[in-house]
């Protein structure tokens, strides 16, 4: 019934589309020479809009010269008829006559001897070696929307339904505004907080490191980024909004969003209040765990002074007051049957949290310059949590069941600081750099623990046991690192480059465990085996030796790693000391293929080296939980993990058809994997262990073309993963298998100016098998989305959001079948259209719900929380 709901909203929507959609034409004829009639196959026919001379689409005469194009369009078209050797030619078209087919008959082009008129194409994309450009207003948004939006419709980009960007294949994680940094490199606050029509380009970047930008120097590494210029029109300007709004249930939100962008100055404010889970701005099903009250607000200020220092900051503070209700059920997989624990929780949690960042330039001259950042954080937490929950063995007796009390509150601080000083040597192609960077973190935390456990043994006997613990939790690490490199000119296209990294790292966490006395009526009996006092120190030694070279066609690189790491371990509680040392050699390898046309391949052989965490490391037991608890291992190794990946990306400026494909093969080594034992009451006990024979096998293939007539971009993605990891219970040792399959489709467009529409379909396969016993387990995750704007006369518009999910296959009570229905009516208010006014509910049907599945090494949990459901609110924004 909801999935009916939501197709026959569909339905209309495409009735309404087709009703009031552009008209097709067909255009005919054939090419031929002028002076011999020869007929010219393959000719290119480009149409442009008029007057803009943007181009809509490209085509090509058969082998008889003739062509036959369908196209819409209620604009004036310009036909450019190109064939080499020959002058082109071009024609103008009238769309407003009633007659659909439109026979131009013979198109007659001439070698030489005839002088046209010179006709400017711009082509929405451009493709350059390192960047793809596009022009912004080819693509059409709606008025006042968010960035966001317009990414959605460029090619080979997408968003998806949290917000996350993917740009050919590859996540993108910073935002630059006229290639500024924007708010902490966190891209959803400049797609969501900036509006498309500030927006003149948008740049999808392969940017090089500082150094190689510096320098000159290609050193092979890369991050995607998208950088947005302002129009020129919109600089130095104040622009943004405000917006207030009130609701049903005390439902609130209130927004400001101030900006002013110059060439050599530029400045954002950012504030934000609502206990709606960041809706309207969040309208999904997967809005933030439970009820959330949220306030933030920041600046950020990049400032060029003179032409050789270049500043930028940015300070956000956030407060989160969230209450949710948590039902748990997890299955753990032994050799002997499926163990199952489920559990009811009522949290309420707050997190306050400040965080700077600080970056300087300073340009000495044309060889030399000194960069320095800072950045850090103050975070404060304050969280409390009741549960109640029950264990049950393979023959679903009951062997233990539970009541907590939990509290915990404390501060978290950070400061990190880095010098970096770079500099071009006589000798071209030779350069050196040095940075220093040093920073310390504290930690004060202090928790209450009060529980009851009653155990049910084999017989009939119940046992019981509580506790009523305190436990204080400071920490301090502090954090040391110098680095040196050189690099030299080899031959006319290599490049050696050498470089020294050294990193200390110094963690001294301890736990002070207290039992209550109820004579004293405080926490004062000190509990010896669940206190510890621990320094973890480690050093590391990094030498790299790499050669790159560049040619006219490829790249490539090659390169020699040696780490050593010297650790000491000190346990002041236990007076036991453990001092280790390792070696490691490693490669690493790329080549990379820039083919014309917008093509690209690329292969990458890299390994990663994962140090244990302090938690890890740290050998006391962790009883927040009684029934699930964790205990440290010094005696862990450093994880390996060998990483392989070949990426393949197309993007076609004049179909404007993209494509990229990629696959990534992980081999690990001495992973870091908890090894669990269940005793027969049910209580697990968790330490991490070294193990080998994991790896990890992920593909994904994206493409999207356009339907000009119908300023639409069609997009679809496939994902294929294969997760193979070691499970250690009992003492057994097995295997977990996780097969994954995804595929999505979706379809941005509009029709003229009447309506937008986005759909979103997709499905989620998972199936996991389990080595310790005949045991698997097979899910599926639908998702339809609709999201579509009519735009009606008197500045009115309608909104209708749908976003229908079935999840089937996880726990009994935890498939889900609903369809949340958001919509909204608008009215623009003065004559400047600068003011509106719009009435949204949410959830209409009152059906949302959250439930979450997730995957670990010998267990599923499935997981289901509280969420918002039906609310109502007026809202009114000024745009300036």
């Amino acid at each position: 019934m909801k999935l009916f709901i939501l197709l026959i909203i569909i339905t209309l929507c495409t009735i309404a589309s087709r009703a009031q959609g552009i008209k097709e034409i067909i255009i005919t004829g054939t090419v031929i020479d002028k002076e011999t009639k020869e007929l010219l196959p393959k000719t290119t026919i480009t149409i442009l809009n008029l007057p803009d001379s943007i181009v809509i689409a490209t085509f090509q005469t058969n082998n008889q010269g003739q062509f036959s194009i369908t196209i819409g369009s209620d604009k004036a078209l310009l036909l450019s008829f190109r064939y080499i050797g020959y002058r082109s030619l071009s024609k103008e078209l009238k769309t407003q006559s009633e007659n659909r087919k439109q026979n131009l008959h013979i198109i007659e082009l001439q070698k030489t001897g005839l002088t046209l008129s010179v006709v400017e194409i711009k082509s929405p994309i451009i493709v350059k070696k390192d960047t793809i450009e596009f022009d912004a207003s080819y693509f059409n948004t709606r008025d006042k929307a968010a960035v966001e939006e317009l990414l959605r419709k460029l090619p080979g980009i997408t968003v998806d339904r949290t917000g996350k960007i993917i740009a050919q294949g590859e996540s993108v994680r910073k935002i630059l505004i006229d290639g500024k940094p924007f708010f902490l490199d966190d891209p959803s606050l400049a797609t969501k907080n900036l509006t498309a029509d500030l927006i003149s380009k948008v740049q999808v970047i392969d940017q090089k490191s500082d150094e190689s930008q510096f320098t000159g120097i290609d050193d092979g590494k890369r991050e995607k980024v998208i950088n947005l210029t302002i129009k020129e029109e919109k600089r130095n300007k104040i622009n943004g909004n405000i917006s207030a709004a009130l609701g049903t249930d005390n439902r609130f939100t209130s927004n400001a969003n101030i900006n002013r962008f110059g060439k050599g100055e530029q400045m954002s404010l950012i504030a934000k209040s609502n206990n709606t889970n960041n809706y309207p701005d969040n309208r999904t099903s997967e809005s933030p765990p439970g009820l959330n009250t949220i306030s933030n607000a920041g600046i950020n200020y990049n400032k060029d002074i003179g032409n050789k220092i270049s500043l930028n900051t940015s300070y956000i503070v956030d407060e989160n007051k969230n209450t949710n209700t948590i039902q748990t059920f997890r299955q753990n997989f032994l050799e002997d049957g499926t163990w199952t624990y489920d559990q009811y929780a009522e949290s309420r949690n707050r997190t306050f949290a400040n965080r700077f960042q600080l970056e300087a330039k300073y340009k000495i001259d044309s060889i030399q310059e000194l960069e320095f950042a800072t950045n850090g954080f103050l975070n404060s937490i304050n969280n409390r949590s009741t549960n109640i929950s029950e264990s049950r063995n393979q023959l679903d007796q009951l062997i233990n069941n539970g009541h907590q009390n939990y509290h915990t509150s404390g501060r978290t601080s950070n400061i990190f600081s880095s010098f970096s000083y770079r500099r071009k040597l006589r000798k071209p192609g030779r350069a050196l750099s040095t940075a220093v960077s040093f920073g310390i973190t504290n930690g004060n935390n202090h928790s209450f623990n009060n529980s009851i456990n009653t155990y049910h043994k084999q017989g009939g006997e119940i046992t019981s046991d509580s506790l009523d613990q305190r436990n204080i939790l400071k920490s301090k690490e502090k954090f040391l690192q110098y680095s040196f490199a050189l690099t030299e000119s080899l031959l006319k296209s290599s490049n050696l480059r050498f470089s020294y990294i050294f990193t200390r790292y110094d963690n001294s966490p301890s736990k002070e465990t207290s039992d209550y006395n109820y004579l004293v009526k405080d926490y004062t009996n000190s509990n010896d085996s669940l206190s510890n006092n621990f320094n973890n120190l480690s050093s590391f030694h990094v030498f790299a030796l790499k050669v790159r070279t560049q040619k006219p066609k490829y790249d490539y690189g090659l390169g020699i790693t040696y780490l050593y790491n010297g650790m000491k371990n000190a346990n002041y509680t236990r007076k036991t000391k453990l001092d280790k040392d390792y070696k490691i050699l490693f490669p690493s390898a790329s080549i990379n293929f820039p083919f014309s046309g917008g093509r690209n391949l690329r292969f990458d052989y890299s390994v990663n080296i994962q140090q244990p965490t302090i938690q890890e490391l740290q050998p006391v037991p962790d009883n927040a939980n009684p029934l699930y608890i964790l205990e440290g291992n010094p005696d862990l190794k450093p994880a390996r993990t060998d990483k392989l990946n070949a990426s393949y990306s197309l993007i076609n400026p004049q179909t404007m058809r993209s494509l990229s494909f990629k696959i990534t093969a992980d081999l690990y080594s001495n992973r870091i994997t908890y090894s669990n034992y269940f005793d027969s009451l049910g209580r697990q006990i968790s330490r991490p262990q070294n193990v080998n024979g994991a790896w990890n096998i992920n593909s994904g293939l994206d493409q999207s073309f356009q339907i000009k007539f119908m300023n639409a971009k069609v997009s679809s993605s496939t994902a294929v993963g294969y997760l193979r990891s070691v499970n250690l219970i009992n003492g057994k040792t097995g295997y977990t298998n996780n097969l994954t399959a995804g595929q999505m489709l979706a379809f941005n467009g509009d029709a003229g100016k009447v309506m937008t529409l986005g759909l979103d379909l997709g499905i989620q396969f998972n199936n996991l098998t389990y080595s310790l016993q005949d045991e698997s387990n097979r899910n599926f995750s639908y998702t339809v989305t609709l999201n579509t704007t009519f735009h009606l006369p008197y500045g009115i518009s309608l909104d209708i959001y749908g976003d229908y999910r079935q999840l089937t296959g996880l726990s009994a009570g935890y498939n889900a079948d609903f369809l949340l229905l958001n919509a909204g009516i608008s009215k623009s208010l003065l004559k400047s259209k600068k003011a509106l006014i719009k009435l949204s509910g949410y959830d209409l049907l009152d059906q949302n719900l959250s439930v979450v599945r997730s995957v670990g090494e010998g267990y599923i949990e499935d997981l289901r929380t509280s969420v918002l459901q039906r609310f109502f609110l007026l809202n009114f924004t000024y745009f300036f």
